[in-house]
């Protein structure tokens, strides 16, 4: 097996974590759908440690990969890079403490988030995440793009700001944004019975880990 040079096709640890203070607590309330509160929507700046820009050919990558390749960026995202990809319709994992003994559950999900305001997702309620998230309070989320020339990922954590009932418009934004209007509209309609006493959990983001290791091809 070909040995490689010290630290080529090693990824280096970086992180992109929040190191603010819980600056948006609101105290909590307890409704019949779980918990609630009066946390705002708009969080506050994020402090950002310094971002890493990394350059190498990929000299050790399978020919099929390696023509014409070099690897550009390998770092944490910014700010603005890190919104902008949650707030794409990526499936997201959502992941939550499990009971005692047990590995966290972890299932994918469509979610919902805007640049600066809360991660919103919509399930039915008495299922097994929905009693974890409102045990621990809080869940984590990841969205990532897996290609071979294009690895990006963005996960957060936060606590939980409200579990309220969900409206029909909320279920079709939600729908829309995954499928578009059209198909979202019809979709909304075939499953209103069944999707009666959905519920809506709000998450706001307080811990962030990134990175973005994407190739470009430069015909080198």
């Amino acid at each position: 097996m070909q040995q490689l040079p010290p630290g080529v096709g090693q990824v280096p640890h970086v992180e992109v974590v929040d190191r603010s203070q819980d600056r948006a607590s609101r105290p909590l309330a307890r409704t019949k759908y779980g918990i609630t509160g009066n946390v705002p929507e708009e969080t506050a700046q994020r402090d950002l440690q310094p971002v890493h820009d990394i350059t190498t050919k990929l000299q050790y990558l399978p020919s099929a990969v390696r023509q014409g390749a070099s690897l550009t960026v390998m770092r944490p995202m910014t700010l603005e890079e890190r919104d902008a990809f949650l707030a794409e319709p990526h499936v997201g994992v959502l992941s939550v403490t499990a009971e005692a003994g047990r590995a966290p559950l972890t299932v994918p999900i469509w979610y919902e988030y805007q640049p600066g305001r809360l991660v919103k997702v919509i399930t039915a309620p008495g299922l097994r995440k929905v009693r974890l998230i409102e045990e621990a309070g809080r869940f984590a989320l990841c969205a990532q793009v897996a290609e071979v020339d294009d690895y990006r990922y963005v996960s957060v954590e936060g606590p939980v700001t409200g579990i309220e009932p969900t409206s029909k418009q909320e279920r079709f934004d939600l729908a829309a944004r995954y499928m578009g209007p059209d198909r979202a509209t019809d979709y909304i309609n075939a499953t209103e019975e069944t999707a009666a006493g959905y519920i809506t959990i709000h998450m706001r983001p307080e811990w962030w880990h990134t990175f973005d290791f994407r190739v470009t091809r430069d015909g080198r």
